[in-house]
């Protein structure tokens, strides 16, 4: 997943950075950092993360 792909997903899925960030099992302060690293294409996102953003489109937040 590309920086674009995983902000319309977390906006697809109406959660904030921090709400993601806990739905995919990362402390709230460094795992809204990594989403926003993320979104802003800084660090590519994780397999496992991709993976599960990619399960909560399909099935809803975990």
């Amino acid at each position: 997943m590309n920086a674009d792909e995983i902000r319309a997903a977390r906006h697809q899925l109406g959660l904030s950075q921090v709400a993601l960030a806990d739905a995919l099992g990362l402390s709230p302060l460094n795992g809204r950092r990594a989403i926003s690293r993320w979104e802003d294409g800084t660090v590519p996102v994780s397999g496992p993360a991709a993976l599960a953003i990619r399960y909560m489109l399909k099935y809803g937040p975990l």
